[in-house]
């Protein structure tokens, strides 16, 4: 983010539990994504909030994250599954 020095973050760090990259944007809600044998659909879109900023140490962060990397996807499980790397 700018000049700012962010530390490197750790697994889970944006409250996320899978993350898929590259994924090609323009994801819309209710759009699906199968991965090994779960299925799971896009419920809306999830913008960083004053909680993350808190936890970051840097009242501006949430603009800046948006800025830099835009907004993120959040999905729910529409069919539970395992899949491997």
């Amino acid at each position: 983010m700018g000049q700012r020095n962010c530390s490197a973050t750790s697994t889970g760090f944006f409250g996320e539990n899978l993350t898929i990259q590259p994924l090609v944007a323009g994801g819309a809600r209710g759009d699906r994504l199968q991965v090994g044998d779960l299925l799971s659909e896009i419920t809306r879109a999830r913008v960083p909030c004053a909680v993350l900023a808190a936890r970051v140490g840097y009242p501006g962060f949430v603009k800046e994250f948006v800025k830099a990397v835009g907004w993120r996807l959040c999905s729910g499980t529409a069919k539970p599954g395992f899949f491997e790397r």
